[in-house]
């Protein structure tokens, strides 16, 4: 097996610990009752909330499928295994931009997965995938160190770079990638 093909397997593996669904209850957390398993519908912003990360996805293979961001802590513990939040749309066209509530200001980390075949799992030979501040992809996981980022209150701007195991990132000629 080649370096290449153990590094998107360790970054599947890893990928696939995180909860198949949105329906987490943290008894720990101090966040107002409709934060918990929040799945928003809508690329809009939700009301109500002092901070927001609005992500704008780019290299999209193509327009099927859905698209999922998803919320982490900034903890090594936590990071894809604790969801906080998830923003759930049917993958639009273009480079879409997906807005997402924080629980308040603070530190997070975001993931994108681009489930082509809707079957709510990390696909390592079809899906897509990528992490705020857009590390470099290894033999594993990023460290949450490169990924966590700083959210003001207001809206942070964010732009994840969505890879692929197989056919990498479409050209920009093709339509797809602008």
């Amino acid at each position: 097996m080649t370096s290449l093909k153990r590094a998107w397997l360790g970054v599947a593996l890893a990928l696939c610990v995180a909860p198949a669904s949105a329906a987490i209850v943290d008894a720990k957390a101090e966040r107002p009752a409709p934060w918990v398993a929040t799945i928003w519908h809508s690329a809009k912003c939700p009301t109500g909330f002092d901070a927001y990360a609005k992500v704008k996805v780019v290299g999209l293979k193509d327009r099927s499928g859905m698209l999922r961001v998803e919320l982490y802590p900034d903890t090594k513990e936590d990071f894809v295994v604790n969801m906080l939040s998830r923003v759930e749309v049917p993958t639009p066209a273009g480079d879409p931009t997906i807005c997402i509530a924080l629980p308040k200001p603070g530190r997070y980390a975001i993931t994108v997965h681009h489930d082509r075949n809707t079957n709510n799992k990390f696909d390592l030979f079809t899906d897509g995938f990528g992490f705020s501040n857009n590390p470099h992809i290894g033999f594993s996981l990023p460290k949450v160190d490169k990924v966590a980022f700083d959210a003001p209150a207001g809206i942070t701007s964010l732009e994840v770079d969505v890879h692929y195991m197989f056919g990498g990132r479409p050209k920009k000629h093709n339509g797809l990638h602008k």
